[in-house]
């Protein structure tokens, strides 16, 4: 149900946008992007983040700056670091009360929907999400597979666009986590979250390739408990099979005359024991490959260059960065839409 919003809400946000060989085309977006936001806020900054683009997307960016009605920051990257990655470069440098993450700048919804994102904030959720609600294939067996396994309290699905509130942000970018996998991230903040479904305009295939596979793998590892429950199924089934193993020397001995003496029993020890050595050894390297990850402490990420521009038709208006961008997570709630109680 849709709810009457008054035009120009008194409230600054940003729009973080993700970009990588988007070509002329971004400057349209950006445009379109900023007449909405426009339309619907006293004050808005779009951070774009050029994800080691081989094209001249920054630069197309950059064009249209003199037609944007907010603020626009390019933040460039040397090399493709992955969505994940170059969208927290960018919500770190987000300073709105309020942050839309955009996962592609010509999004496959129409951009209604941003309103329809704070409509729904304002009846007190510090996250709404935005999903088209099919999956690929591929996504899909994923989203199962981890939502069967993780400890997460909100279900994983396909999110292309999210609103939050700067608390929330702020104790997401808190997180020590070396996987940054920012839906999860969000969940294990514990503020309020709501995910709306809409109809895709332009339904999008994800390009499987082995970077996906490898976050796939990240995330169901790091956000689940996977490793002590195949430790201790495998403990369980080694001891079922052992006490089968004992049971069968016991009648092997009972009932024939032709065993030689010791052979079954050593060869089902040496079986049982080097198959239950050499799995918890690979339990075991798999572990230590992700504390060897946590002590190497390496940035997230690079930054290139990063350029701030503020566009003519924003001129007369000043933009003043709200002081609840610097705020820590437990310093309170920054002011948001009326009702919100965020």
């Amino acid at each position: 149900m849709t709810t009457e919003l008054a035009p120009r809400q008194p409230t600054f946000v940003s729009a973080v946008v993700y970009a990588r060989d988007a070509g002329p085309g971004v400057a349209v977006a950006l445009r379109t992007l900023s007449d909405t936001l426009g339309a619907l806020f006293a004050l808005h900054e779009i951070v774009l983040v050029d994800d080691g683009s081989q094209d001249e997307t920054a630069t197309y960016a950059r064009a249209c700056v003199a037609q944007l009605q907010g603020s626009l920051l390019v933040v460039e990257l040397p090399r493709s670091h992955g969505r994940e990655l170059a969208m927290l470069a960018g919500l770190s440098r987000a300073t709105g009360d309020w942050v839309y993450e955009l996962d592609d700048p010509v999004p496959d919804h129409d951009l209604d929907l941003l309103r329809e994102l704070y409509i729904t904030a304002a009846r007190g959720h510090d996250i709404v999400a935005a999903s088209p609600g099919v999956s690929s294939t591929a996504a899909g067996w994923f989203y199962r597979i981890a939502n069967r396994l993780s400890y997460l309290d909100e279900p994983l699905s396909t999110e292309r666009t999210r609103l939050v509130s700067r608390r929330a942000l702020n104790a997401m970018l808190d997180l020590k986590e070396r996987t940054r996998y920012r839906q999860a991230l969000y969940s294990l903040t514990g503020f309020p979250k709501i995910t709306l479904t809409y109809r895709s305009a332009a339904p999008r295939r994800q390009r499987l390739d082995g970077r996906t596979l490898s976050l796939a793998l990240d995330v169901i590892i790091a956000y689940s408990d996977i490793g002590p429950r195949v430790a201790e199924l495998l403990s369980l089934l080694f001891g079922l099979f052992s006490v089968g193993a004992v049971g069968y020397v016991v009648a092997v001995n009972l009932f024939s005359d032709s065993v030689v003496e010791g052979w079954t029993t050593l060869m089902v020890l040496v079986s049982v024991g080097l198959a239950g050595t050499f799995l918890t050894l690979g339990l075991i390297a798999e572990y230590l490959a992700r504390i060897l990850r946590e002590v190497r402490s390496r940035p997230l990420y690079v930054v290139e260059r990063e350029t701030t521009h503020l566009g003519d038709r924003a001129a007369g208006s000043s933009r003043q960065p709200n002081s609840a961008a610097q705020a820590t997570s437990g310093a309170g709630s920054p002011a948001g839409p009326p009702g919100s109680g965020a």
